[in-house]
């Protein structure tokens, strides 16, 4: 198999990030002529089909996942015989939006469920038919016989466009105006958005600067608790303005005092029960 070109992150200050209408027009002017796409919020795969069927999925780590999504050896791609995809597989809500993380209310009930719950090996049928995955293919390597990693990623997405969409089979969408895709991010509090190279061939196991991502941070501030030194830095838990526990690291050698106000970046705030932030780290 093949392990998949990986995205960089535009690390863009969060100031920036925060204020739409500044964001947009440097986006736009920096990837000029890029394609944008929606992240989806997933995990990430390398699709192996054969005579319409799947037949192995692996993870970026060139680890077998197949196994964890029976479901999928139900699908169909009629008009592909043979392929190799990369893909996003997804859980995906009545809107269409992609979770990674579970979410539980008060009495600790699951009201929406992420591919977490599928990625922590929890089995059962009755798993697979509440909580079914999807696909989301971005990119093909090779379809019915032609190789396309050199080709552009425009040629490449020609060709992935020849393949037919089903319930659990989805195509991403490119758009050519980032107003309009970081506004759907923005209106469906979606991860971010990811800017492509059209022209750029595929980078095997590499993280490509022609594969960028945008992330969708907000902000808030945590009051220090404790901390903690180890071989990274400092390791910070506090308590947001919200009372949300939350713990994030901080490199170099900086000293906090319990107290102290930090401001933080993080993409998911996921409530109810055991509320937290995701991926929280200094702004």
């Amino acid at each position: 198999m093949v392990l998949p070109m990986l995205l960089n992150e535009d690390n863009l200050p969060i100031d920036l990030l925060l204020d739409k209408e500044k964001l947009i027009p440097y986006i736009e002017g920096k990837y000029n002529g890029w394609y944008y796409q929606v992240k989806a919020n997933g995990v990430r795969g390398v699709v192996s089909v054969k005579d319409g069927k799947i037949t192995a999925i692996r993870d970026r780590k060139d680890l077998p996942i197949f196994q964890n999504y029976p479901e999928l050896k139900e699908v169909r791609l009629p008009n592909v015989k043979e392929a190799l995809l990369d893909v996003e597989v997804v859980i995906l809500d009545d809107n269409g939006k992609s979770h990674y993380y579970n979410e539980y209310d008060e009495k600790k009930a699951l009201t929406q469920a992420g591919i977490q719950l599928r990625s922590l090996s929890i089995k059962g049928e009755e798993i697979i038919k509440q909580h079914p995955v999807s696909i989301v293919i971005f990119d093909v390597l090779k379809l019915n016989g032609e190789r396309l990693i050199t080709k552009s990623y425009k040629e490449r997405y020609a060709k992935l466009l020849t393949i037919t969409e089903a319930d659990n089979i989805k195509i991403a969408k490119n758009y050519t105006n980032f107003r309009e895709i970081w506004e759907k991010v923005l209106n469906e509090d979606l991860e971010g958005a990811v800017c492509k190279n059209p022209n750029s061939v595929y980078e095997i196991d590499t993280r490509s600067k022609n594969y960028i991502k945008i992330k969708n941070y907000k902000v808030d501030e945590v009051e220090v608790e404790e901390t903690e030194i180890n071989e990274k830095g400092l390791r910070v838990s506090g308590k947001t303005r919200e009372a949300l526990k939350v713990d994030f690291q901080m490199a170099g050698g900086i000293s906090l005092d319990k107290g102290a106000k930090v401001r933080i970046k993080y993409l998911e705030k996921i409530g109810g029960f055991g509320g937290r932030l995701t991926q929280p780290t200094v702004a």
